[in-house]
């Protein structure tokens, strides 16, 4: 299994797209950031995400390709349990 990019690797990439790689690694590095990646990290954990793609809706439903039986249900599945919640109910 091959090694995950790292972030010097991204900045490598997006440079190629006009961005300042020393910026991207500030940016990256900085608290704000560290501090949104860990929290995504222990929502991953708190609502049981095992793999991708799963669709996490108001915190209260949690849906996986499997789950819902294909791409097109789990589109059909998500945007009717979003409406639910919009909707209050």
């Amino acid at each position: 299994m091959s090694e995950l990019p790292t972030l010097a690797d991204a900045a490598k990439f997006y440079a190629k797209y006009g961005a300042d790689p020393k910026e991207f690694l500030a940016v990256a590095n900085s608290f704000s950031i560290n501090t949104q990646v860990k929290r995504a990290d222990e929502l991953v954990k708190a609502y049981g995400v095992e793999g991708t793609p799963t669709i996490v809706i108001d915190g209260k439903y949690r849906i996986d390709l499997r789950a819902a039986g294909g791409y097109a249900q789990m589109v059909e599945l998500a945007k009717y349990l979003v409406a639910k919640e919009a909707a209050g109910k």
